[in-house]
């Protein structure tokens, strides 16, 4: 989803996209990699020669990661090891997507970049052990995290929420967690700014690299929030929306209760901030229409 967004972003710029699968409706150089090989991502970083890679493949599937622990390590710790050394070895800079779930929920204001990580679940334990081996060394790498992502190209909330609408008159959305939804067009977006600063920083324009960026539209929500919004901006007025308990959800992985992003060292080091998650909702509703 993020990747298919950042691909057409990126279009203006010289850009290979790697994927585990073969894709053929990108108009770009594309090639099949299974991150989880350091072979085969070796020979893909080498053939490419890239002088700056955005990280984006993960099993996301976090209630999976809590069964599958096996793969969500292979894919989020093991992959990301191989795609770091392939970086480095070729001299590119790398752009790592990690989560709002490598913290505990415990915080009642936004979570800064050097807060202690502390996450609940296979997934957020994943994305910050692969933090942790990208800062060792101050080798040349930048870890963006990011929450709640929706947009064209995947499985997403806004999409579940509205199939949901068609055919039930009532659902019930979690109420007792709250983040920062975060549509993958801006995000997309504001990874090309930054990917802009580090080719700036290898020619000798650009000062100190943040090593840790917090990106996400503005403003907050509960996911009860993020489903009202999305029933009214699609116009779906009889569908009545009840909230309810992450209890009485019961999913295998445990949420942080507060994982709201302090964006504020992204806000000021690139000068553009994404615009409120609102607007942003309603920019992807009328995309999707």
């Amino acid at each position: 989803m993020l990747g298919q967004a950042l691909v057409r972003e990126l279009a203006p710029r010289e850009v290979a996209g790697l994927g585990h699968k073969e894709v053929r409706s990108l108009p770009r150089v594309y090639r099949s990699c299974d991150v989880t090989s350091r072979e085969a991502t070796r020979a893909a970083v080498q053939a490419f020669k890239p002088d700056v890679i955005v990280h984006t493949a993960a099993y996301t599937d976090v209630d999976g990661c809590e069964t599958e622990c096996s793969l969500c390590r292979a894919v989020n710790v093991d992959g990301t090891k191989h795609v770091a050394d392939a970086a480095w070895e070729s001299g590119a800079w790398l752009v790592f997507l990690s989560t709002d779930y490598v913290f505990d929920g415990k915080a009642d204001v936004p979570y800064a970049e050097d807060h202690e990580v502390a996450p609940l679940n296979e997934y957020g334990r994943a994305k910050a052990e692969a933090e942790k081996y990208l800062l060792e060394g101050g080798r040349k790498a930048v870890i963006v995290r990011t929450s709640w992502l929706y947009g064209r190209g995947g499985p997403n909330f806004v999409d579940t929420v509205l199939a949901l609408a068609e055919s039930e008159s009532a659902l019930r959305i979690v109420r007792d967690q709250r983040g920062r939804p975060t549509y993958v067009v801006d995000l997309a977006r504001a990874l090309c700014g930054i990917v802009d600063r580090l080719r700036e920083a290898e020619a000798g324009r650009e000062g100190s690299i943040p090593r840790v960026l917090h990106v996400a539209n503005a403003g907050e929500a509960t996911w009860y929030d993020f489903a009202r919004e999305i029933i009214d901006a699609a116009g779906r007025h009889g569908v009545e929306v009840t909230p309810i308990s992450s209890a009485e959800l019961a999913r295998k992985a445990m949420r942080p209760a507060y994982s709201v992003l302090d964006t504020t060292r992204f806000d000021q080091w690139l000068g553009r901030p994404l615009r409120p998650w609102k607007e942003a909702l309603h920019a992807y509703l009328a995309e999707r229409a």
